[in-house]
């Protein structure tokens, strides 16, 4: 059931996907102009993980505010997508390195 405090939270829930939609459709144009760097993909790969988190934890919130689904399933999803994080921050430090023929 929704506390008192889920309600104001709502409308500030928006404006962050958006910014990171943002970020993710410039990211190519700046490869394209600038060259691509270790630094950008990781900041490219980093904002996709974001994104896809945010778009399922917004419909997640969504649908337990309307009283459709629990919010152990928001729970759930968050802890699950941890590995997520942990797998990129993997290939960041043991891929891009050698991709990028760092020493």
């Amino acid at each position: 059931m929704p506390g008192p405090f889920d309600g104001p939270a709502r409308p500030r829930s928006r404006p962050l996907p958006d910014v990171l939609a943002g970020a993710v459709s410039e990211m190519p144009g700046r490869v394209v102009s600038y060259g691509n760097t270790p630094n950008k993909a990781a900041a490219l790969g980093e904002n996709i993980i974001l994104l896809a988190n945010l778009a399922v934890s917004a419909w997640l919130l969504i649908a337990f505010l309307r009283r459709c689904r629990p919010f152990a399933a928001l729970e759930r999803w968050q802890t699950g997508y941890l590995p997520a994080y942990a797998a990129w921050t993997w290939a960041v430090v043991l891929v891009l390195p050698p991709l990028y023929h760092y020493h």
